[in-house]
This record gives C-alpha cells, structure tokens and sequence, in this order.
C-alpha cells in the first residue's frame, strides 16, 4: 500500500489513528502484512503458522478499516465468537482487546496438543520476530489443522513507550496461548547470542530440540498449540 493511501485511511478513521500513533507502529504494521498475508496462489507460500489471503485483504491496515468502528470499544462479543471457534479462555489477556474480523480468508494453521498423540514430535523455532514457537510440519499435522477459515483476530494492547493502545497482531482464525518466556526479576524477557527470547530454564528445552508432545503437556498444559510449518 502506497504512503499516501495509508495517510488517507488512518486520516479518514480516528479510532484507527489513536492505535498507530508513531513511525515505528506504522512499520510493525507493514511487517504484518509481509508475515502474515499471502497469495492463495503462490506454490512457494512458506510461513509459520496462520496465513491471511491477500486475495480476501490486501494488507493489515485494510484489516484494520473494516472493523475501524469496533477499535477502542468492548471486545466481549468478539470474544465469544472466538472460543465458540476454539480459543481457550486461558489465551486472552484480561487488560487486551480481541477483535474477530469477518469476511478474511486464509489458513489457521494451529493445532491443539489434544489433536496430537503424545509421542508426536515438535521443533522449537524461533518465529520472525524471535519469540519460541513450538511447530510441527504440515505433512505430520492432522488435515483438521489445515483447514481454510473466514475470519481473522486483531489484538490490541498497551502500547509500548506512549500511553494508550496499539496494534500487536493480527492472524486469520482464532488466537492460541504463547508459548512462556524466560524473564528477569525485572519482568524483561531474557535472549540468547544471537538476539532470540528464550524458554522458561525449567523446560530444559532449547532451540532446535524435538520434544514430545506428552513432554509438552506436563510442562506446559493442555492450553496449548502447535504452530504448523508449511
């Protein structure tokens, strides 16, 4: 999307505008829509977990300006609609926002650890960003994990370094508990060498490890999925 159309639909909608405030917000958001929005019809399509049709929506900010009158109001409704999909309850954070947007296409691409058989295998990755990520590979997934939704999840939470909310995330289909990081006794996640957030010590996992998932849900419950590696 051109800067001048991005300037026209942050200006045309206020509750859109008080959530990308600075330059740094406005780029997060370009590099949502290059994580996470997708041809349907590109063979080489190969990203962690969910996966927006770009076919159905162009970018993220044009997720943003179809639910622009929900933004900043009581998300309880979406909510509802979330878990009624698959949420569990245990993944939404009381102090964020969680908006469903219908009309979205794409893959969810997550599945339950009570899909998978306990001595299943899965890898700890970083994602993009460099937060854990415990995925599983598409051709090892139940079919049930692949399946196309219509709608996507638009999070909003505290910003960082300004008062109010911004945009953390958005994905097609329903959010899914984070896999726990390590943290100081200040509350800062802790990194390795190379810049990546860590696992909670008491896993004894690190990056590149296949665990099992029965291993999985004796450290970190049943409240958990797997993010799927096309």
């Amino acid at each position: 999307m051109s800067n001048e159309l991005q300037k026209d639909i942050i200006a045309e909608y206020p509750s859109i505008s008080a959530l990308i405030q600075t330059e740094e917000e406005r780029k997060y958001i370009d590099g949502i829509t290059v994580q996470h929005f997708k041809s349907e019809n590109d063979p080489n399509t190969n990203n962690i977990g969910s996966c927006i049709y770009s076919e159905s929506c162009p970018d993220a900010l044009n997720v943003l300006e179809l639910i622009a009158d929900k933004l900043g109001k009581d998300d309880s409704k979406d909510r509802e609609f979330l878990m009624q999909k698959g949420a569990p309850q245990s993944c939404m954070l009381p102090f964020a926002k969680y908006y469903s947007v219908n009309g979205i296409r794409g893959k969810c691409r997550i599945v339950s650890v009570k899909e998978l058989s306990d001595s299943t295998l899965v890898t700890l990755v970083p994602s993009p960003k460099g937060t854990p990520s415990l995925v599983i590979s598409a051709k090892d997934a139940p079919e049930s994990a692949l399946r196309e939704v219509d709608y996507a999840t638009v999070i909003v939470g505290p910003a960082d370094g300004r008062e109010g909310e911004t945009i953390w995330t958005m994905h097609a289909g329903h959010p899914a508990p984070l896999i726990p990081i390590q943290k100081n006794t200040e509350n800062v996640p802790l990194r390795d060498d190379q810049g990546r957030m860590v696992v909670p010590e008491t896993t004894g996992w690190k990056y590149g490890d296949q665990i099992p998932i029965s291993d999985v849900k004796s450290k970190l419950g049943e409240d958990v999925f797997i993010s799927i590696l096309n």
